[in-house]
């Protein structure tokens, strides 16, 4: 599983926002599937937030998954956490796969707000003041 993301810090109040998070299986870009959730997780960048996606071929994929004010927004890979794993556990069981390695395709996450934090009263504090 991949885990692909727009994400944003807000350096002054040290919080950061993930939208549009999206969890590709094999070669396959086509949707199988979606998730509402609370709010993003614990998942952070695979890589750094310096290390935003550059390759074309993998943007190419990525763009018709944005919002129409995303354009320009950098895309970041990020790690995937628990809960991923239990989403792509769900649908592997919903399809009746025996392993969520044996997916092809896109599950798209969508949160009711997008403030990344993983205690869900933290995030709602947070928000709040905010």
């Amino acid at each position: 599983m991949k885990v692909y993301t727009h994400y944003k810090t807000i350096e002054e109040f040290n919080v950061g926002y993930r939208w549009r998070t999206i969890l590709q299986f094999g070669s396959s870009w086509n949707v199988i599937g979606s998730v509402v959730m609370m709010n993003p997780g614990s998942a952070n960048y695979k890589y750094g937030s310096n290390c935003w996606i550059e390759d074309e071929a993998i943007l190419d994929y990525l763009r018709p998954f944005d919002y129409p004010g995303d354009q320009g927004e950098k895309w970041f890979e990020f790690n995937a956490d628990a809960t991923m794993g239990c989403v792509a556990d769900l649908f592997a069981q919903y399809y009746g796969i025996h392993s969520q390695k044996d997916l092809q395709g896109v599950i798209q996450i969508f949160n009711l707000f997008y403030l990344r934090e993983p205690n869900l009263g933290d995030a709602l504090m947070k928000n709040k003041e905010l």
